[in-house]
């Protein structure tokens, strides 16, 4: 179609790369986007806009060493390009998505040992492949010892370099049982994708995964599973609905877990002899999660306690009673000690918080629309 197919400036659409904060990007490595089947990795070895630079000598000796030695490697199949960034303070790497994010890092670090061998050849342009007139386009234009200091300096970066460290920003992960605990965070915005995994709905943005996990202890544990494993996260918010063992709370109202409790273990009579101590177990939340939702904003109420958990909604007093008396706990709701458990096994930290919908000791009834409060709170206390 010739000039720019008709296209204007302001028809264009502003391309992922440049939603990036640069001025908070430090070197490391990041998935920069995933396409289909292709994941973009951002390795990116300078601060952007903090000179010096990579020469264009150098960046072109690592570009050849680099792709060598990745399309030789085991996963040479899967290396669909390599290449340096036209700002000159990183390269890409483009893989197929059936390499692993923990292998692309090991990929990468094995790729800059091998150009820092070139000390070993006291700088010999011998070791660069293709660097002949009839292999290269710019044959001259090498700088083998300047690679090799970019790759050391960028191996050190990389060493304790972890797959929950690939976002170029936390990435969260908030979870709702129900559809009516999560709308109001994706009517935030406009590029959420609906992604299911083994008949679970996660809808997926920068830096944020949001999961209808299903109502109950078993549809938590595995939702927060699929997560983990799937999409790394950063951290766990688990959030929703809660009702209020105590006369003092009111509906809309928020309940922080400091801890968490499985209400559904031992309750009933323990005419079996076992001991209930032995029975259950209180799962703490992340510090510094807790301390960050229980932050406040203004005309809300929190409260901060242990937070029961069970595959029940109790209405009765001498119920509700009884699991005050046994376990001191303050709300209850369905999920968040399935969700607790599951993250202290995989190490990922995580936090409960509830807006109370009902209160069964002041007779306050249930009411589902107060979940959109928690959710735009949430939302300004992690975003803006």
């Amino acid at each position: 179609m010739g000039r720019g197919c008709g296209l204007k400036m302001k028809e264009l659409k502003r391309i992922a790369s440049f939603e990036v904060n640069h001025d908070v990007l430090e070197p490391g490595m990041y998935i920069s986007r995933i396409d289909g089947d292709v994941v973009t990795y951002d390795i990116r070895f300078i601060k952007p806009n903090t000179p010096p630079f990579m020469s264009v000598e150098a960046a072109h000796t690592i570009e050849h060493l680099f792709a060598t030695f990745v399309r030789n490697s085991h996963f040479g199949a899967e290396v669909v390009y390599f290449g340096p960034m036209g700002c000159m303070t990183g390269f890409y790497l483009l893989l197929r998505n059936t390499v692993s994010y923990e292998d692309a890092i090991t990929l990468v670090r094995d790729a800059l040992d091998f150009i820092s061998l070139a000390e070993d050849h006291s700088y010999s342009l011998s070791y660069i492949p293709g660097c002949s007139k009839v292999e290269c386009g710019n044959y001259l234009a090498h700088d083998l010892y300047g690679a090799c200091k970019l790759a050391n300096k960028m191996r050190r970066v990389l060493e304790h370099w972890t797959i929950d460290k690939l976002s170029y920003r936390p990435l969260i992960l908030i979870q709702g049982a129900m559809m009516v605990e999560i709308v109001d965070l994706l009517a935030k915005r406009d590029d959420f994708k609906k992604v299911i995994i083994n008949d679970f709905t996660f809808y997926v943005s920068n830096g944020l995964v949001i999961s209808l996990t299903g109502i109950g202890m078993t549809n938590a544990t595995i939702a927060t599973t699929i997560a983990i494993n799937h999409f790394h996260p950063t951290y766990i918010i688990n959030q929703g609905t809660a009702g209020a063992h105590l006369a003092e709370m009111h509906v809309g109202d928020f309940v922080v877990a400091e801890k968490s409790v499985n209400i559904n273990i031992n309750f009933g009579n323990d005419d079996a002899g076992i001991p209930l101590d032995n029975q259950f177990k209180f799962l703490d939340g992340d510090v510094d999660l807790v301390k960050k939702l229980s932050s406040g904003g203004e005309n809300i109420k929190i409260f901060k306690g242990i937070l029961g958990s069970g595959d029940l909604f109790s209405r009765n007093e001498n119920q509700i009673k009884k699991l005050r008396d046994m376990y001191g706990e303050i709300a209850e709701e369905m999920e968040c000690a399935a969700v607790y458990e599951v993250c202290k096994h995989f190490g990922v930290p995580c936090a409960g918080i509830r807006v109370i919908s009902n209160n069964e000791i002041t007779k306050e009834a249930y009411q589902p629309e107060v979940a959109s409060s928690l959710q735009n709170y949430l939302y300004d206390l992690l975003f803006s």
